[in-house]
């Protein structure tokens, strides 16, 4: 497709088959704050959509919307990542195309998260998109894109424990455990294992008893009360109202409500992230680890080791034993070492 190739946009195009649906997809790449390289892009979408209907496009425009990137919440609207984010869902809204990204970071450097690759589609239905776990020894995760099926988001039921009545279970509990102790003491021969399982259906019925259970995905965060989730709802509201019906006043009114649920959002996680800390002087040590871990975002971080290719075939850069000897000589040698020191010393004096 050499006809959409313009010089000061590098991107790759190709015509490949959706099934029996004809399908325009692309590769494009933005270099940071390349604002020229946007405008020809909205060049070329726009020849693009005037001859094809079905197109697919990856981009790694280095820019950052609440579209697609979740993490640039509170993040000043004059950078020019925003400010290119804001040019590139003027061209998804001009052409009416749809943004696949599912909020997941697409970009993992150090500490630093972010989703500078953004996948567009139009005219295309049932599409999943998903990061999978491939080495591409890039900072940048490799995304695959299914379609013609359909998306499974993952919703489940689960209790609150927040909410959860323990006076109440513990008159139900002690209740249903005297029953269940009369009528073990009624029985002459009684399985350990059968008493196991009666034990465990009965607490169960009654935490089901008094549960109160609440609804998760895998995008819920522990901070997000009833009152920012109505906001958040009239957020989306508000966008999609802008979007189709572009003016000043919805445009403005986008925002006022945007600015409202970030000093929103920031509030509620800085007083939930405040209770937890409050915690730590009232829990057990092994406890305590576990909850700054959970605080500092640190059991999701796995440390990758440094590969390094060595006739043509990839080996770690530092090996099991390479490491075995380095902790020998400091934890042992050096302490034996230490030790003589000290004999000597004391001998000499």
């Amino acid at each position: 497709m050499k006809q959409y190739e313009l010089d000061g946009l590098e991107a790759v195009w190709a015509v490949v088959m959706c099934g029996s649906v004809r399908t325009i997809t692309g590769s494009v790449y933005i270099p940071p704050g390349d604002f020229k390289a946007m405008k020809l892009f909205d060049t070329v979408i726009g020849n693009i959509i005037s001859s094809h209907s079905h197109v697919i496009v990856g981009l790694d425009a280095n820019a950052r919307s609440l579209l697609w990137d979740d993490k640039c919440i509170g993040i000043s609207q004059y950078r020019a990542s925003i400010k290119m984010g804001t040019s590139l869902e003027n061209i998804i809204d001009k052409y009416n195309f749809d943004v696949l990204n599912d909020g997941s970071c697409t970009y993992h450097s150090g500490r630093y998260l972010s989703s500078p690759d953004i996948t567009i589609s139009v005219g295309l239905v049932n599409i999943n998109w998903s990061i999978i776990d491939d080495d591409l020894n890039s900072p940048h995760d490799a995304i695959l894109i299914d379609v013609g099926t359909k998306s499974q988001y993952l919703r489940k039921e689960v209790i609150d424990w927040s909410k959860f009545d323990w006076k109440a279970y513990q008159d139900v509990t002690g209740k249903a455990l005297n029953e269940l102790s009369d009528k073990w003491m009624s029985m002459n021969n009684t399985d350990v294992d059968v008493m196991a399982k009666e034990l465990n259906i009965t607490l169960q019925e009654c935490v089901d008893q008094l549960a109160v259970k609440k609804v998760v995905t895998e995008h819920s965060k522990p901070w997000i009360n009833k009152e920012l989730a109505n906001l958040l709802k009239h957020l989306r509201c508000t966008r999609r109202k802008c979007r189709l019906r572009r003016n000043r006043a919805n445009v403005n009114e986008c925002v006022r409500v945007q600015k409202l649920v970030v000093g929103f959002m920031e509030k509620a996680e800085e007083e939930w992230w405040l209770s937890e800390c409050e915690k730590l002087s009232e829990v057990s040590e092994s406890q305590k680890w576990k909850l700054i871990n959970k605080l500092t975002n640190q059991s999701s971080t796995a440390v990758q080791p440094i590969l390094k290719v060595c006739n043509g075939t990839q080996e770690y850069l530092i090996t099991d034993d390479e490491i075995c000897r380095e902790l020998e000589d400091y934890h042992i040698s050096k302490t034996q070492n230490i030790v003589n020191c000290d004999l000597n010393i004391e001998k000499e004096i």
